[in-house]
């Protein structure tokens, strides 16, 4: 599988050693990183600017993040509107086999990301859109962006879907069931008051059937932007706007190279979902009605899994993992992987490998219990390591073939 790159790094070293490292990797394209040095791919900007950078202080117990600092994080505003789209659309006319989904965090500027989720969907309407939220502060950038409706796969862990819904609730988005997220959204205020502030606890005050109501509020925002047409949801093809669409259109004219691209035609739209990751209570899928009762009787009514790994699974999910909310929206919770606390090592980096091992799985195949699943698993691969991530996955993703 390649993997194409589009990101920036800073002229110092840190920077060009990461481009160096990574062009050893046969399966990464690094020619798209942004490289503000003027020696190497696509370069402009100063050598001054130095490579974005992040420490993290973890407890001397099991690993838990206690503190996240970051430095230097500016750098990802020199990835602008232009440039991603000029990148983007030179990357999908060179590609012998189509990409099948496009991979964001939400370090990018709002103007950047607004332009490059609007050119994928106007460009490649039927590519998947997948968010890792990245950070309780960074998580509500679909919505300054007002990009939301354009994700297929959203990736809040509970800190940052609480951020997300509270700036929901405060743009007047949400129109059903208010008063009881407002008193769940309290609950965790109070709580909190008299806890630690830290990220580590809070994934321990919600209950689960809480984060189930939060998450399909946020489902819901979702997908009722996403009923718009491409036309309304470009701003008509106006050659200005407040929201940037005017622009963004004129760019992609302006790079497409004389390319016709498809009108977006709104039976492609591809099913949206929201996937909360839940520390050690698990997983859920927010997502339609249809699809995950059709997962569900498949993965419940499958004999032939190859892996055990899937079989035990299968004898363990309760009958009741299924909500269904109504015709249109329902939620599976996935329990997490069984392991004593005695035998965790480090939780760093469990989030990024299920994160990591999901979009993997989705260049090939759309969203499923088994690949829930191989995410959970790797996720306890990575508990059991004092590495960020486990130098076995392969092997952990080989037992979980179906």
């Amino acid at each position: 599988m390649q993997v194409s790159l589009i990101s920036i790094v800073g002229g110092d070293a840190p920077g060009l050693g990461l481009l160096q490292h990574a062009s050893g990797d046969a399966h990464i394209h690094t020619g798209l990183v942004k490289c503000n040095s003027g020696t190497s791919g696509s370069v402009s900007g100063s050598e001054s600017t130095n490579t974005a950078s992040y420490i993290a202080v973890h407890d001397g117990n099991k690993g838990d993040l206690v503190v996240g600092i970051a430095a230097d994080m500016e750098v990802f505003h020199d990835l602008d509107p232009e440039y991603l789209i000029k990148t983007y659309l030179q990357l999908i006319e060179k590609c012998a086999t189509p990409p099948t989904i496009v991979a964001l965090d939400a370090n990018l500027s709002v103007s950047a990301f607004h332009a490059i989720t609007s050119t994928i969907r106007m460009t490649t309407p039927t590519m998947k859109i997948f968010l890792d939220c990245t950070s309780d502060v960074k998580c509500t950038l679909p919505l300054l962006s007002d990009s939301l409706h354009r994700l297929n796969i959203i990736k809040p862990n509970i800190t940052e879907l609480v951020r997300l819904v509270t700036m929901c609730i405060q743009s007047n988005t949400i129109r059903t069931n208010l008063n009881n997220i407002e008193k769940i959204l309290l609950k965790l205020r109070n709580k909190t008051d008299s806890e630690s502030q830290s990220q580590s606890h809070i994934g321990c005050v919600y209950e689960v059937r809480d984060v189930k109501t939060l998450a399909v509020a946020l489902y819901n925002v979702m997908t009722e932007g996403a009923t718009e047409t491409m036309t309304g949801d470009m701003g008509g093809g106006a050659s200005t706007g407040a929201d940037g669409s005017g622009v963004v259109l004129e760019l992609i004219n302006k790079y497409s190279n004389g390319v016709k691209y498809p009108t977006y035609d709104q039976t492609q739209a591809q099913d949206q979902s929201v996937v909360v990751t839940m520390g050690e209570q698990g997983v859920l899928w927010v997502g339609c009605t249809a699809v995950l009762t059709r997962e569900m009787n498949k993965f419940n009514h499958n004999t032939t899994f190859n892996s055990v790994a899937l079989s035990t699974y299968q004898k363990a999910l309760s009958n009741n993992a299924l909500t269904v909310v109504n015709d249109e929206v329902s939620v599976l919770h996935l329990p997490a992987m069984p392991i004593s606390n005695s035998d965790i090592i480090n939780t760093s980096g469990a989030g990024d490998t299920f994160c990591g091992t999901l979009i993997h799985g989705l260049t090939t195949q759309e969203l499923s219990i088994p690949l829930l699943i191989k995410g959970l698993s790797a996720s306890r691969g990575c508990l059991l390591m004092e590495s960020a991530i486990p130098t076995h996955l392969k092997e952990l993703l080989l037992e979980l073939q179906e």
